[in-house]
């Protein structure tokens, strides 16, 4: 004890130098995991058209940072969602874009003569012209989700059961924020949280200062807490839990897979 004492600074020097250099080993473990490739090249830096159709692909699978985020993936599993996205692309990019043209002149088509109803200048048949607009609409449409059925099937394989459902239950989810998009709301649940949504909207609308617009804050989750199930909070509660390191993975894996130049 004696020895301690006398020796207690040089010894509260070392645990603090000790601490620091733990916190860089983890860190730095981290970012490893983070940036490790299983068993594949560094990835280049993709150009902004393939850029840009990695994002629009990860939009149409539900797949988005926010999407990701809300699934709470280890550093290893969003790489390799997003090496897989990535991949995918690469390789069938070229066979999806006569699938989006076609939709794309088919939705014009189809907005053009719905102008054209509005402006009345449709002919005496506007009626089953539309009804052939929409089917030829959904028809493309159907044929440009089917070819990502592959990407999906390999998706699945990289999510946990809990994952999945989660994943489906987003991809119907209800409302703007991902914390009610992520929550399987009923029918008369969703009425209550619309209803409670345009309520704050109003309130803040309204509001003159802060303390106001904490009020209608406070009345909005007042409002949440009645809706909900206590599962429901449950996962609620556990989102806001995982949320900020689960954004840093995301954030630091989408860095690795699409990096930027510099």
């Amino acid at each position: 004890m004696a020895v301690i004492k006398r020796n207690w600074k040089p010894l509260s020097l070392l645990a603090v130098v000790l601490a620091v250099v733990v916190l860089i080993v983890v860190q730095q473990g981290r970012r490893t995991e983070a940036l490790m490739l299983q068993g594949g090249p560094q990835y280049t830096v993709p150009g902004e058209v393939e850029r840009g159709q990695v994002d629009r692909l990860l939009a149409e699978l539900v797949l988005d940072r926010d999407a990701l985020i809300a699934l709470n993936p280890s550093a290893r599993q969003a790489e390799d969602l997003l090496a897989a996205v990535r991949t995918w692309n690469e390789q069938n990019r070229a066979a999806r874009q006569p699938l989006a043209d076609a939709l794309a002149q088919k939705r014009v088509a189809l907005r053009e003569l719905r102008l054209s109803v509005r402006r009345g200048q449709a002919g005496e048949n506007f009626k089953q012209e539309l009804a052939t607009a929409i089917g030829e609409v959904d028809t493309a449409l159907g044929s440009y989700r089917a070819g990502t059925d592959s990407l999906r099937t390999q998706i699945n394989t990289l999510l946990s059961p809990t994952q999945r459902a989660t994943w489906q239950v987003i991809a119907c989810g209800y409302g703007e924020k991902m914390s009610l998009r992520m929550l399987d709301l009923g029918g008369s649940q969703r009425l209550s949280v619309s209803t409670a949504q345009r309520k704050l909207e109003s309130a803040l609308g309204e509001s003159e200062n802060g303390d106001q617009r904490a009020a209608a804050i406070a009345q909005w989750q007042s409002d949440l807490d009645t809706i909900l199930t206590q599962d429901q909070k449950t996962v609620v509660t556990a989102y806001q839990g995982y949320f900020v390191s689960a954004s840093n993975t995301v954030t630091t894996v989408f860095d690795a897979v699409l990096p930027r130049e510099g």
